[in-house]
């Protein structure tokens, strides 16, 4: 039999990842989403919906991450909306 902290451990990681993920809005998710595909059109929106353009998931922002896929377009809209705090 297995003692009771390693009956625990399975439920404890669940709901740690649970607290984790809970803390990303889903707009943050989405912007990360449009902006790996380069859609400038949705982008604009989940800015506009109030996605963070400093979003960070893992060890990586969106910022560094359409960098480094060669969306130059994409890092300026972001850099513009992190600058000024909003999306014209």
């Amino acid at each position: 039999m297995m003692p009771d902290m390693a009956k625990r451990r399975p439920m404890l990681a669940l709901a740690l990842v649970s607290l984790l993920v809970g803390c990303t809005k889903p707009v943050d998710e989405y912007l990360w989403q449009a902006s790996m595909r380069g859609n400038k059109e949705a982008i604009q929106d989940f800015l506009k919906r109030g996605a963070n353009p400093n979003y960070v998931r893992g060890d990586w922002s969106i910022l560094m991450r359409v960098a480094r896929e060669g969306h130059a377009d994409v890092a300026e809209i972001l850099i513009g909306a992190g600058r000024s705090g909003s999306v014209g």
